[in-house]
């Protein structure tokens, strides 16, 4: 063995003396280093004397005087002496002991070339920004389907980056289907960390019930991690109930919520008892994380009575210890039934609201928004009376009272209730209190009225993949306005001059409006404005002309006040694309620089949009 390595030694330095070239071995000092050493071995074998003849040949410096290949001879003659020694010392015994190879998985091929893989590899074995985007790239283009990269996927389960050996827990290894699970037996060690949690969990995911007995195993005695991962997958095995109410009672707080997470899936007696009794605990807000994912209705009807009693105990309550503990038990309930659709929910949100001014306190925060979030969807219309006290009481409410009111009332009763004679709007003379919900109360209205809405922002790029998507603001549709929408809602909206509701409100044929609506966009012109697209879609829907439009758009462009433009709404650069071609010289003048400081007024994504438009309209004159 000592030999052998000295050769390779000596081999590296004649393939360096390759590279560097035959003519620079004459007194090489590595060569002349190693030498002494090859004879020592020469003196028990005649094929080391040679090599070290060939050694002291190659060089000595009559070696690399004489013709000009002669350093090269030697050097090729010492070369193939070397390599097959050392052909004839090697083994192709593989040392250590011999297992059994676990089979790959069936489906994986070799089809992909090492071009398509070597990004993949690269991102897996180094460290960085940007590797999650290879890694999820390749998965989707299928390249984990090649038999090279499995090693990579295995190793990705434990990658120091977080998404990356999550995706490989939950996607990767997944997808190679119950062939991978040898891969994460191998090894699988219980009290191990992150990564053990991670092959188990791949397991699950493939292996499914055929693995019962593991899990049952690691969730009795892995590392902390390991169990709590091995816990969830009881869940609805009814088998293991016993083991899982006994789990609730250990030490570590993870273990505990990862058993009443567990116990949520059984239907068992035993398992609602202990839920029950664990929501009555200090351990109310564990059980309320697991019983938040779903529980049995027999347990929903007893706590929901439970959430009825609570209310009246704060009704009668003075304590403020007790209502403390009450407020914990209260927060937990709202956290259980958000969502939840139920008839005594109902008449409990009824008794809440009866009672609004004991439960309009900082206190009850959570349970209030609740009730009001639910009785704004599924509130029936004698509801509404009791609402409305609240929203008088605190205005807060205001938004989720003027939705309900919307949605029960005619239009006609709803304007009447906030703008008429008792409404918001008297006269046109405004109270200090009313003054105050003035801003709510339009809000509201922009919410029902005006949406937020995701579309490529037009223009950014000529290829509409290359696009950036962009927020915008769209009007809902004018049927929706005029069934849903007292018409004497848009003088109102003049009345308190507001542009953005007139532009939403108005309906064609209203020459006065459409008058307010331009003089509005001319007094206030910067396109990068929120206003600006939503009065030119009201000034669109009012039935604009097309010359008045076109007029209004140059007027907008030339202001000097439209400046550091770096960005168009879409709807914006539609107006512009209705131009005619006749205006494409006054465009491009637009991205002249004004002067050398300030440069042009329309920068960055606003310029790409222009000359977007530009590029458009000479294709349609040409």
């Amino acid at each position: 063995m000592m030999s052998t390595a000295l050769l390779q030694e000596v081999y590296q330095e004649v393939r360096r003396l390759y590279i560097a070239g035959s003519e620079l071995s004459a007194g090489d000092f590595r060569l002349q280093k190693l030498l002494p050493r090859v004879e020592q071995l020469g003196e028990r074998a005649a094929v080391f004397q040679k090599i070290a003849e060939g050694i002291r040949e190659l060089i000595s410096p009559q070696g690399a005087t004489g013709e000009e290949s002669a350093s090269a001879v030697k050097l090729q003659r010492l070369a193939l002496l070397l390599s097959s020694v050392l052909r004839t010392q090697g083994s192709t015994t593989a040392a250590g002991e011999l297992h059994p190879v676990a089979s790959r998985p069936a489906s994986l091929t070799t089809t992909y070339t090492y071009r398509k893989i070597a990004p993949l590899q690269q991102a897996l074995t180094t460290t960085g920004g940007g590797r999650y985007e290879v890694v999820k790239e390749a998965f989707a283009a299928g390249i984990f389907q090649d038999l090279r990269t499995l090693p990579l996927a295995l190793g990705a389960l434990n990658d120091a980056y977080v998404e990356i050996a999550e995706m490989a827990t939950e996607q990767i290894l997944p997808a190679y289907g119950s062939s991978i699970i040898p891969y994460m037996l191998d090894h699988f060690d219980p009290s191990g960390g992150r990564l053990e949690a991670r092959k188990l969990k791949v397991i699950y995911r493939t292996g499914g019930a055929d693995y019962m007995q593991l899990y049952a195993d690691a969730a009795e005695s892995g590392s902390e991690e390991v169990r709590t991962t091995a816990i969830a997958m009881l869940k609805g095995h009814e088998a293991y109930t016993p083991s899982l109410i006994l789990w609730t009672r250990d030490k570590k707080k993870n273990i505990r919520e990862a058993a009443y997470a567990a116990l949520a899936g059984s239907r068992s007696q035993d398992a609602m008892d202990c839920l029950y009794h664990a929501f009555h605990s200090k351990d109310i807000e564990l059980v309320t994380n697991g019983l938040r994912e779903g529980m049995a209705e027999e347990l929903t009807e007893k706590l929901l009575l439970d959430y009825w009693k609570d209310v009246e105990q704060i009704l009668a309550e003075k304590e403020e210890k007790q209502l403390n503990k009450l407020q914990v038990r209260i927060e937990a309930y709202v956290s259980l039934f958000s969502s939840l659709d139920h008839a005594l929910l109902n008449k409990l949100y009824y008794l809440i609201l009866n009672h609004y001014s004991q439960f309009a306190q900082d206190r009850w925060y959570l349970l209030m928004n609740q009730v009001v979030s639910y009785v704004e969807q599924y509130g029936e219309r004698e509801m509404l009376p009791l609402m409305f006290q609240l929203e008088d009481y605190r205005e807060a409410y205001l938004p989720y009272v003027f939705r309900m009111a919307h949605r029960l009332l005619s239009p006609a009763e709803l304007y009447e209730h906030y703008v008429g004679k008792e409404g918001l709007l008297q006269a046109g003379v405004v109270s200090k209190k009313r003054r105050a919900r003035l801003p709510k109360l339009r809000q509201s209205i922009y919410s029902l009225l005006i949406r937020d809405e995701v579309e490529p922002a037009l223009g950014t790029a000529y290829g509409s993949e290359e696009e950036r998507m962009a927020y915008t603001l769209r009007l809902i549709p004018m049927e929706e306005v005029e069934q849903q929408w007292d018409a004497r809602w848009l003088d109102w909206a003049v009345k308190i001059d507001d542009s953005e509701l007139a532009a939403a409100l108005v309906r064609p044929g209203m020459p006065d409006i459409q008058v307010y609506l331009i003089d509005k966009l001319k007094k206030n012109p910067e396109f990068r404005n929120r206003w600006a697209p939503i009065i030119l879609q009201g000034l669109d829907r009012s039935g604009i002309s097309r010359e008045d439009k076109r007029e209004l758009l140059w007027y907008t462009l030339d202001d000097k006040r439209n400046t550091s433009m770096y960005t168009l709404d879409p709807y914006i650069v539609r107006s512009l694309l209705e131009l005619p071609v006749e205006d494409i010289e006054r465009l491009e003048a637009l991205l002249v620089h004004e002067d050398s400081k300030s440069g042009s007024r329309f920068r960055y994504e606003a310029a790409t949009q222009l000359e977007y438009v530009i590029h458009t309209l000479k294709g349609m004159r040409a």
